[in-house]
């Protein structure tokens, strides 16, 4: 239950956001999919991973990442094996 009211205050976040689009939210999605397939939410991935799971451009994911990080819901960093990812929780304001 606390998962899903989580989501829920991410997306509500994310559509606030003027510069967010329905592919920030395909993004965010997708992340979460990882996430969970992972059993964490730190975990390593790729763009490419990413913009299979979101339907969209490799340009587009960077882009919604960095809308992402910005608003502090995602941290990315580069490493060797890929990009590590960590959701960051996230509550109602």
């Amino acid at each position: 239950m606390k998962k899903a009211t989580f989501d829920i205050d991410v997306c509500k976040i994310i559509r606030r956001s003027p510069e967010a689009t329905p592919a920030t939210l395909a993004t965010y999605t997708a992340l979460r999919e990882i996430a969970t397939e992972k059993g964490s939410c730190e975990f390593i991935t790729s763009f490419n991973a990413i913009r299979k799971r979101a339907l969209i451009s490799e340009n587009a994911v960077s882009r919604h990442l960095n809308l992402m990080e910005k608003r502090k819901l995602v941290q990315k960093k580069q490493t060797k094996e890929g990009l590590k990812f960590r959701l960051i929780k996230v509550y109602k304001s």
